[in-house]
């Protein structure tokens, strides 16, 4: 799924996230341009939008903006997108503070983004560079990261192969999938081919220890070499050297999730940060007939092998259908959306009140738990026929 899709999945759950920020890649080289999109979701601004300069890259927008319609559950939202060319001069940390908009006399402001540039280094302009989303290395355990790695060549490639780290105390959720890049971009004029891998992974274990350096195995064609006849039309061999990249270890401290403050009542296991919405297909049904309780958790962090906790209310059957899931890896880290659907069935006639989801979770973040919430339901209950 594209990160628009999954953006449009993610807005039918979270009405607060209006204005979106997102590269092509927030990893560059000296020289190298890619592309920015500002997106506003069922908005049209009082005036264009302005992008703050940032000392060390240059922001030119590209052409008109963007409109498309997308319906969904039969919600149907819009997007207004602004497209922009991001070049990095200088190598550092650069970061591109929230972009402020108005809408109807309201100033919204996006997310800030920040972008990671290296110089261009090695013979030929070859570089090997591994990175994790949290640049501090301090995580805690059921924390979600991405691990990514970006190898750049000025030369043709005839393979290449990744050889990852074992990956010690951490896994990688079954539920999604290592993601695969390549493309070419330009540096000062000359050519070269990107290979950006990003890999999920949840920390399993407490304690200090390294993700151990990557090899990144490549194949180049020998220059003045011809392509050798085996004696079969069609087949034969060109001749390549292998040379082998290795990128630097990453330390990493793991601690425990904290006793204090953990309701063993609600704690939900989640670590990341979420949020929570629920709506009933129908408000008002009969006795016998049903309506579906939609909840939607959405936010940064694995949702695999979740599940909602029982609902248990006099005169009211519950049965759950399957969880429906979309994760993707958006801007460096994992945005997962889980979508439970569980039907009520009234025994009787008369108000029924749903209560309110509350899940308890924690936030890698600030360290601490915290709260999800929905907001109760309230479903009318008519006599059925035959009674």
């Amino acid at each position: 799924m594209s990160w628009l899709g999954l953006l449009l999945c993610v807005l039918g759950a979270v009405e607060a996230a209006q204005v979106l920020l997102q590269a092509d890649s927030q990893k560059l080289t000296v020289g190298q341009s890619v592309q920015m999109h500002l997106t506003l979701v069922d908005a049209s601004p009082d005036e264009p939008p302005v992008i703050p300069a940032v000392e060390g890259l240059e922001i030119i927008e590209l052409g008109r903006p963007a409109y498309a319609r997308q319906s969904r559950n039969f919600q149907t939202t819009t997007t207004l997108t602004y497209s922009y060319q991001v070049t990095a001069t200088l190598p550092g940390d650069h970061a591109l503070a929230s972009v402020p908009v108005l809408v109807d006399g309201e100033t919204w402001y996006s997310k800030p983004l920040r972008f990671t540039v290296a110089e261009v280094a090695g013979a030929g302009g070859e570089s090997l560079v591994a990175t994790i989303s949290d640049e501090d290395g301090r995580l805690w355990v059921g924390q979600t990261l991405v691990y990514s790695l970006r190898f750049m060549t000025s030369r043709r490639m005839a393979d290449r192969r990744w050889t990852p780290p074992a990956f010690e105390g951490m896994v990688t959720p079954p539920e999604v999938q290592r993601e695969l890049k390549e493309y070419q971009t330009a540096l000062d004029g000359q050519a070269y081919m990107v290979v950006e891998v990003e890999e999920p992974l949840v920390v399993t274990a407490a304690g200090r220890r390294n993700i151990a350096p990557s090899v990144f195995s490549v194949q180049y064609p020998v220059q003045g070499s011809r392509r050798r006849d085996l004696g079969f039309p069609g087949m034969g061999f060109t001749e390549t050297q292998t040379q082998l990249y290795t990128s630097e270890a990453i330390p990493l401290e793991v601690l425990p999730l904290p006793d204090e403050g953990r309701d063993e009542q609600a704690w939900s296991g989640l670590v990341g940060r979420f949020v929570a919405a629920s709506a009933l297909t129908s408000t008002s049904i009969a006795v016998g007939e049903s309506s579906t309780m939609v909840v939607t958790i959405t936010g940064e962090g694995n949702l695999g092998g979740f599940e909602l906790p029982p609902l248990e209310l006099d005169g009211l059957r519950s049965y759950d259908d399957e969880v429906e899931l979309v994760s993707a890896m958006q801007d460096g880290r994992l945005v997962s959306q889980a979508t439970f659907r569980r039907a009520l069935v009234p025994e009787h006639e008369g108000p029924v009140e749903v209560p309110a989801l509350r899940l308890q979770v924690f936030d890698p973040e600030v360290g601490a738990y915290a709260w999800v919430e929905t907001q109760p339901l309230r479903l009318e209950v008519l006599e059925g026929e035959g009674q």
